[in-house]
């Protein structure tokens, strides 16, 4: 993770200092002070690659409350940043600041209350190659789906801003960028909610014990969530993005139903990703990311100019919910299916 987290430095120093970030904002690179915003966010998702196994570690002993609180930083933070920005009517770059550091923030609090609490400690590059340590394969074989699983999100989600610069308007990425500052918020609290199915849905596997009758009442549950935070985010966004921007951006309202059709798919897969959560299943979700990632970008290109900032969560919402969330469910109904019951293995048992 080290070594990750200095190739992404070692390539944002170089496109600020030597080359330019210009083809990568497109119709953005003019706007003042969007470089130094690109080089931070890009410097705080480096430094956030390391820190976040923090959050993952607590995810995995079930220390589910801790990954509550560390999934509430964010929200605060960016309230934090944008309401003095707002007093102040700090120009629009100023806002650029915000999603990086809530990201950092997350992954340092995670970090610190994994290390202050479970002892977690970061190695050198390379030192288990001088330890004689047997357990990095096995660890590999769970850490690399999730790191291709994070890359491939990372491309598929925050690539939007760069692909409305290049084939929309400035306008469009205004429209988009305000309507996400609501949605993030709500992304956030939906996947902190569904964390706390993990350490469950392990228990009962181990055990031989979830029942699709239980899974499913959860899939409700989530749509339910999902549905719950949609219409808020159609009644809430026009007015606060009123209000944000002083009446100069008016989000479509093609733009926020297609936010809030995000989601909802986004909630519904909440229950799959968190029992698909060993080795096998891991893969089969980074498969569908690197998927539903390049089927979206690919999309997103093709339909930008004619439906403008709604374009990305459109695409989004349709590919992820047909390449990723009903596989996805599908998997998961079958691991379910495949648990032996106690009394066929009682039954194995007394045969032998």
């Amino acid at each position: 993770m080290i070594i990750f987290m200095l190739i992404l430095s070692g390539f944002t120093a170089l496109a600020y200092y030597v080359v330019s970030f210009d083809p990568l904002l497109g119709n953005l690179s003019g706007t003042p002070g969007i470089d130094e915003a690109t080089a931070y966010t890009f410097a705080c998702i480096a430094c956030s690659i390391p820190l976040g196994l923090g959050g993952r570690v607590l995810q995995g002993l079930g220390r589910m409350i801790d990954v509550v609180r560390m999934g509430l930083v964010g929200p605060v933070i960016q309230v934090c940043i944008y309401v003095p920005l707002m007093i102040m009517d700090a120009p629009p770059y100023a806002y650029f600041w915000g999603p990086g550091t809530a990201y950092l923030a997350t992954a340092a609090t995670g970090y610190w209350l994994a290390r202050r609490r479970h002892g977690l400690r970061m190695n050198l590059p390379f030192s288990a190659l001088f330890s004689g340590s047997a357990q990095g394969p096995s660890l590999w074989r769970t850490a690399a789906p999730f790191l291709i699983v994070s890359v491939g999100m990372t491309i598929g989600f925050q690539s939007h801003r760069i692909l409305l610069s290049h084939f929309g308007s400035p306008q469009s990425v205004a429209e988009y960028s305000l309507v996400a500052q609501f949605l993030g918020p709500l992304l956030a609290v939906t996947g902190v909610v569904g964390q706390n199915l993990w350490a469950r849905y392990r228990r009962d596997l181990h055990d031989n014990s979830l029942s699709p009758a239980s899974y499913k009442n959860h899939l409700m549950i989530f749509v339910f969530i999902g549905l719950f935070f949609a219409i808020a985010l159609v009644f809430i966004a026009a007015p606060a993005a009123d209000l944000v921007s002083g009446a100069q951006v008016s989000p479509p309202l093609l733009l926020i139903l297609g936010a809030g059709s995000y989601l909802v798919v986004t909630a519904i897969h909440q229950p799959s990703a968190m029992l698909l959560n060993d080795s096998k299943g891991l893969w089969f979700q980074a498969a569908c990311v690197v998927l539903v990632a390049t089927t979206t970008v690919a999309l997103i290109i093709f339909s930008v100019p004619y439906l403008g900032a709604a374009a990305p969560y459109l695409c989004m919402s349709a590919c992820m919910f047909v390449l990723q969330v009903i596989p996805s469910i599908r998997m998961a109904y079958r691991r379910i299916n495949q648990q032996s019951s106690p009394s066929r293995n009682q039954a194995r048992f007394s045969l032998r």
